[in-house]
């Protein structure tokens, strides 16, 4: 029943931001990127790409950034056109393909990354709204303060006792395993395996990983997000400001934690569309712009991600070369 809800959705907002804008819209505000500027903002995509990989080699404990940069890649891709939420559920098979890890570190890093992504644009709204609060009227801004604060205490607090919730889920679902027969225990058996070497991973992050690493690749990752997004305003003729983009586009970064059920499709031009016609954008320009977007993230994702696939597969050759007698 969700799903087929979150399906319906996605197509409705799709049909419905088409319907508010011509395709003069988009021609207009796309033609004024050059293929220069395109390839500058292919450019961001890949070193938000680089920023993201080497976040996560922090949590596996893996130095290769070429490698991890693929894996992030290959991730942030999927997660546009993969549907019910598969391409998010990736990210622990791509480890347990092209590392010597296995899905239980690969899902731990899944977790701890959305927890810091979920905190570092909290963190980076609230100095946005201290540089250009003034300029949204007092109810929207006490809401959007109230809610970036809310964010950060409530992920701060998950990440906390992060071990001890990841050990109840699993204790949980291994009793409930249990009651399925043979077949039920065995399942269960390999459940509690992995809860415990996600726990054994989470002992094994030290404080500077924790507390300063982890939250500089974050905020890393975040702010070249902010970034590819205004150059891109910009390029096509709409500048609102880098500090009140960054408002406007929260938008978008929140739909990521939707549980959209098209790829990104349709949830993510509604977030956009919303977030920059509250800044003041025109709702032509708001929504053009969000396919626009889009568009370029797909483009540049599918190059950047299909070349970590190459890279992927031919280390994997390496490696197993080696190890042959």
């Amino acid at each position: 029943m969700v799903t087929a809800f979150f399906v319906v959705l996605s197509v409705a907002l799709v049909i419905l931001l088409v319907r508010q804008i011509t395709l003069s819209d988009i021609r207009r505000l796309a033609g004024q990127l050059t293929a220069a500027q395109f390839l500058f903002l292919s450019g961001l995509y890949l070193l938000m790409a680089y920023c993201r990989g080497i976040r996560i080699g922090y949590v596996i404990q893996d130095g290769n950034h070429a490698r991890m940069t693929s894996i992030a890649a290959m991730h942030a891709f999927l997660n546009h056109v993969l549907p019910f939420r598969l391409g998010e559920l990736s990210l622990p098979f791509l480890i347990k393909a092209f590392t010597a890890r296995g899905l239980a570190s690969g899902s731990l890093s899944l977790v701890v990354i959305r927890l810091y992504d979920a905190v570092s644009i909290a963190l980076l709204s609230v100095v946005s709204l201290l540089v250009v609060g003034s300029e949204f009227a007092p109810a929207a801004r006490h809401a959007m303060w109230g809610a970036s604060v809310f964010v950060v205490l409530v992920f701060l607090l998950a990440f906390r006792h992060l071990e001890f919730a990841i050990t109840l889920f699993g204790r949980a679902a291994c009793g409930c395993l249990r009651w399925a027969g043979t077949a039920g225990k065995n399942a269960a058996v390999r459940v509690e395996a992995a809860v415990q070497r996600m726990a054994n991973d989470i002992r094994a992050l030290d404080a500077r990983q924790k507390y300063v690493f982890l939250p500089a690749s974050s905020v890393a990752v975040t702010v070249v997000n902010y970034v590819l997004f205004y150059c891109t305003m910009v390029f096509m003729g709409i500048d609102i400001g880098f500090f009140k983009n960054m408002l406007a586009s929260l938008g978008e970064l929140i739909t990521t934690f939707l549980p959209n059920t098209l790829g990104s499709f349709g949830t993510m031009e509604a977030g956009w569309a919303a977030g920059y016609m509250l800044c003041g954008v025109s709702k032509a320009d708001a929504i053009a712009t969000g396919f626009i977007m889009h568009g370029i993230i797909l483009l540049s994702g599918l190059a950047i991600s299909g070349c970590g696939l190459i890279y992927l597969l031919g280390d994997r050759r390496r490696t197993r070369s080696l190890k042959e007698p």
